[in-house]
């Protein structure tokens, strides 16, 4: 029972917040901890004091710290699609995962002098699932290129009607601020679109087996 209530108070601590998953709305709220993040999301972190975060093993993730009322627009653990999400509190951080594989992040306020406020969070990276946007014809299967493409054009249509939303609601009021938001917006739609195509390649000719033959030898394939 006693470790059942220090459970509970850890979750509800609100000095530090980290993505949970919310439940059924037909089930007792029961917030649980997001443990688990692909690598195209950042895991996001909020908290009223300034944080140190290690990670063990070391590498797996970087860190990024933001000032409050920044919007950031990713794809974020818990979450379903890409979103803006502001920081709300003093201090902001997201994690980002450069590989897969088991990480414990420990989050340690900075100038604590006991381990009171410590945090571990053992977390889990996926990879980002192959859902292809567009079915492949049967005659002329989609090559990476192709599928980043128009990955990239479908949601770069979705970012100009989510803009246009925003323009007519007022939320946007000027040239600029429509640029820069477009211009975020674009830049992570262009990096969710290529990675998996650059990840291939790395794991095709990266390395130890690149060699000039073997290079061209893939990306002769993205010609007509």
């Amino acid at each position: 029972m006693k470790m059942l209530m220090l459970l509970c108070l850890w979750l509800v601590q609100d000095d530090i917040v980290v993505p949970v998953v919310q439940p059924p709305q037909n089930v007792p709220p029961q917030p649980t901890q997001v443990d688990t993040f692909r690598l195209d999301e950042f895991y996001f972190i909020e908290s009223d004091d300034p944080l140190i975060i290690l990670d063990s093993p070391v590498g797996l993730i970087t860190t990024k710290s933001w000032q409050q009322g920044t919007v950031i627009y990713s794809r974020f653990a818990g979450g379903t699609t890409t979103e803006e999400r502001t920081v709300a509190k003093k201090y902001g951080y997201t994690l980002r995962a450069v590989a897969t594989g088991k990480v414990e992040v420990i989050l340690l306020k900075a100038g604590a002098t006991d381990a009171t406020s410590m945090k571990r969070l053992p977390l889990t990276v996926t990879a980002v699932p192959d859902a292809p946007i567009f079915r492949p014809e049967p005659d002329k299967p989609l090559d990476e290129m192709s599928k980043a493409f128009r990955f990239y054009e479908v949601e770069l249509r979705k970012a100009h009607k989510d803009l246009a939303q925003r323009l007519r609601s007022g939320a946007i009021r000027s040239e600029a601020d429509a640029a820069a938001w477009l211009g975020t917006a674009n830049q992570e739609i262009r990096r969710r679109a290529f990675t998996p195509m650059l990840t291939i390649e790395a794991e095709v000719f990266g390395g130890e087996k690149w060699s000039a033959e073997s290079h061209a030898d893939f990306i002769e394939r993205y010609s007509p």
